[in-house]
């Protein structure tokens, strides 16, 4: 019997929540993380120590010790980003993610590569423009003039 296709398709998080499995959650003020269930549409989940919001880690997120702060800087960066911990592929794995801080721009430039009009903004500044040179403003008694 053939398959039913799909008419809607289901977020990996709404997935979860159907099937129940609880999801990692992260407190970047207290440096901690949490296994949550999902919250009460409209709520936001709180941090159980310091009531702080909690970010969505997902359910493979393995939180970094609370000693290491550029740890969790790395891991606030990708999560303001938008990247999820959550298993992909066959393998069930989140896949790969940057193991320094360092390593983070070069990461989400390869996973989220800029627009042509993000790319044409981040010209070099060594590059020709067809405007006019100006020349700069230097203030002479009360009246600024310009010299070329």
């Amino acid at each position: 019997m053939a398959r039913k296709p799909r008419t809607r398709l289901v977020d990996r998080s709404e997935l979860y929540e159907i099937t129940g499995r609880l999801q990692h959650y992260a407190c970047f003020h207290c440096r901690k993380a949490f296994k949550q269930g999902f919250p009460r549409s409209g709520e936001a989940t709180l941090c159980p120590q310091c009531r702080q919001p909690m970010t969505n880690m997902g359910t493979d997120f393995k939180a970094p010790a609370q000693h290491e702060p550029r740890q969790w800087q790395k891991v606030q960066q990708l999560a303001q980003a938008g990247v999820r911990f959550f298993p992909v592929g066959r393998t069930g794995t989140p896949g790969d993610r940057p193991a320094t801080l360092a390593e983070v721009p070069a990461f989400l430039r390869r996973i989220h590569p800029p627009s042509a009009g993000q790319r044409g903004l981040e010209r070099p500044s060594s590059t020709t423009s067809p405007a006019p040179r100006e020349g700069r403003v230097t203030t002479q008694g009360q009246a600024p003039h310009q010299q070329f």
